[in-house]
C-alpha cells in the first residue's frame, strides 16, 4: 500500500472514530436538553400565556388546548425518539421500531401545529382544491407509524440490516408527506412576505379590534414557519443522503462512505431539533406579540376570526370570505379552531 493512501485511509478512520462517538452522544445529549425544554415550556404556557390571555380560564384548560397539546407533542415524541435512539445505539434492536413510531408521531404533531397556526395564510393564498388536498394528505402521517410495527412481526426483520432498511423506508414514508406538506408551506409564506413587502400590509383579522396585532402574529407565523419549513426539508435531505449511503455499502460501511454517512445523520437529527426549536419560539411570540386580556374578554385564536380574512392595500380593503365563498373548508378551519 502506498504512504499516501496509508495516510488517507488512517485519516477516515480518525475521523470516523470522532464522528462515531459524536453520533453516539448527541441524542444522550438532545435527551438531556429535551428534559429541560419541555418542562420549561409547559412552564411558560402556565405561568404566561394562561393568565395573560386567558385570564378566565382554568389554567390547566389552556395547557391542553389544541395547539399546546401538538407542541407539547412534539417535544415529548422527540424526547422519545432520543431516548430510543440511546438504546438502539446501546445495542437494543428493538428501539429502532420504537424509534420509527415515535418519529411519525413527531411529524404529525410538526404538521398539524403548523397547519393550525397558519391556516388563514394557507388558505389565502391557495386555492380550495389544493387546500383541501394537502390537508388531507395531513391525515395520512399518524398512519406511517403502522408499518415498522407491522414489518417488525415478519420473519425476515431479524436480519440487522433488512431492519435498518425497513427503519429507513418507513421514515422515508412519513419524510416525503411531511415535505409535500412543507413545499405547500413554503410557497404560503413565501407569498405572505411578498404581498406584505408590496403592499405594506397582508392578510389581517375582521371583525377584531386589534387588526394591526393581528398582521403583526400573522408575520411572526411566516417567518417561524419559513424557518421550521426549512429545518424540515433540511432533514429530509439528510435522511435521503444517509440511506443512499447505506445503499452503497450494504454490508459494514466504512471509509469515506461511512464518514459521509455519519455527517447526514448527525445533521438530521440538528435540523429535527431546528424545526421544533422554531415553531416553540414562534409559540412564545405569538403570546408575547398579544396585549395582555381583561378578565372577561380572552384573546381569540389567530385562525378564528368570525368574519373571515380580509387583504388590505393602501386603497381598499377586499374581504376574502365574501369574494371566495367556494372556500368552505377553509372557513369550517377557521370555525373549528377559536381557542387554539
Amino acid at each position: 500500500m502506498a504512504p499516501s493512501q496509508s495516510s488517507s485511509n488512517s485519516t477516515a478512520n480518525n475521523a470516523n472514530d470522532i464522528l462515531s462517538r459524536i453520533n453516539f452522544w448527541e441524542p444522550v445529549v438532545q435527551t438531556g436538553i429535551n428534559a429541560i425544554a419541555i418542562p420549561s415550556l409547559i412552564a411558560f404556557l402556565l405561568i404566561v400565556e394562561a393568565p395573560r390571555l386567558y385570564p378566565s380560564k382554568p389554567r390547566w384548560k389552556v395547557l391542553f388546548s389544541r395547539s399546546n397539546q401538538l407542541l407539547v407533542g412534539m417535544w415529548l415524541f422527540g424526547a422519545g425518539y432520543n431516548l430510543a435512539m440511546v438504546f438502539y445505539n446501546g445495542g437494543d434492536e428493538v428501539a429502532l421500531t420504537a424509534a420509527t413510531v415515535l418519529m411519525a408521531g413527531l411529524e404529525t404533531c410538526y404538521v398539524w401545529f403548523s397547519w393550525l397556526r397558519a391556516t388563514v395564510i394557507l388558505g389565502f393564498h391557495a386555492p380550495p382544491r389544493i387546500y383541501q388536498f394537502f390537508k388531507n394528505l395531513t391525515y395520512f402521517l399518524p398512519f406511517t407509524g403502522i408499518f415498522p410495527v407491522i414489518l417488525a412481526l415478519l420473519p425476515f426483520h431479524k436480519d440487522p440490516f433488512t431492519a435498518v432498511l425497513i427503519y429507513m423506508f418507513s421514515m422515508g414514508i412519513g419524510g416525503v408527506v411531511t415535505c409535500c406538506v412543507d413545499i405547500f408551506f413554503l410557497y404560503s409564506y413565501t407569498c405572505h412576505a411578498r404581498q406584505y413587502a408590496t403592499e405594506g400590509r397582508a392578510v389581517v383579522l375582521t371583525n377584531s379590534s386589534h387588526n394591526e396585532s393581528g398582521d403583526v402574529e400573522l408575520r411572526i407565523i411566516s417567518t417561524y414557519g419559513f424557518s421550521a419549513s426549512l429545518f424540515a426539508l433540511g432533514v429530509l435531505g439528510c435522511y435521503l443522503g444517509a440511506v443512499v449511503c447505506r445503499l452503497l455499502q450494504p454490508g459494514e460501511m466504512e471509509g469515506s462512505v461511512l464518514t459521509t454517512y455519519y455527517l447526514f445523520w448527525i445533521l438530521k437529527d440538528v435540523m429535527e431539533f431546528g424545526s421544533a426549536s422554531a415553531l416553540a419560539a414562534m409559540k412564545v411570540s405569538l403570546i408575547l406579540a398579544k396585549s395582555p386580556a381583561v378578565p372577561g374578554e380572552e384573546k381569540g385564536s389567530l385562525s378564528g376570526p368570525k368574519s373571515g380574512v380580509v387583504r388590505h392595500s393602501n386603497a381598499r380593503v377586499t374581504i376574502v370570505s365574501e369574494v371566495n365563498t367556494n372556500h368552505s373548508l377553509l372557513n369550517n378551519d377557521l370555525n373549528a379552531s377559536k381557542q387554539v
